[in-house]
């Protein structure tokens, strides 16, 4: 019976030993996520920005509280300007997380991002916040974003930047402590902050 040969890198391999080596890396053929900006409310001015990670001030993070839509969002990623407000933020981890509402408080965690290592350099700078599974949001839900670095100090720490425009619902709200139940809204201001979606 004849046989066949493939030439891979120099190498001739039978086409059965050749076919074999790509079908034991389908990763190296997998195709990258794809995102859909859906909400975006940060072009349109900022009334300022709004510190957290500091514990002279004990608000340990910042977000957007009560963020829901009409319809089923798969949100793959969001993008928040951020700057550094005081000190030395190169050893902080900053991330963002999802939570379910609890009766108008964090209920839990639902989604987690990858961590970004902070930066001196922050000033406005828009950070992408990917969650590795992207969550599928349920339509006419309250969800709450947080953002934090893990830690509170009274000298090294971010903030965000806010305005009045809103994306679809929700407003900028500050949680004093990690894991408290309990927010305080800032005026009616809203987050600036991208929300991307996935297909």
């Amino acid at each position: 019976m004849p046989r066949f040969f493939l030439l891979l890198s120099g190498f001739f391999l039978p086409i059965s030993a050749a076919l074999a080596l790509i079908w034991i890396q389908p990763s190296r053929f997998a195709s990258a996520v794809s995102y859909t900006l859906f909400s975006d409310n940060t072009g349109v001015g900022s009334f300022g920005n709004f510190e957290f990670g500091d514990a002279s001030t004990d608000q340990y993070y910042v977000g957007q509280y009560g963020w829901s839509d009409g319809s089923p969002r798969t949100i793959g990623k969001v993008a928040i300007p951020l700057t550094k407000a005081a000190g030395d933020i190169s050893g902080l981890t900053y991330v963002v997380k999802i939570w379910s509402d609890s009766s108008g408080a964090l209920g839990s965690v639902l989604a987690t991002s990858t961590g970004v290592a902070g930066s001196n350099s922050w000033s406005g700078t828009e950070v992408e916040f990917v969650f590795p599974t992207p969550y599928a949001a349920s339509a006419s839900t309250f969800y709450h974003f947080t953002c934090e670095s893990g830690t509170s100090s009274g000298s090294n720490y971010a903030s965000v930047g806010f305005n009045s425009t809103f994306p679809p619902a929700g407003a900028l709200a500050r949680w004093s402590s990690a894991g408290a139940n309990t927010v305080n809204f800032i005026g009616t201001f809203a987050m600036r902050f991208k929300i991307y979606t996935t297909p």
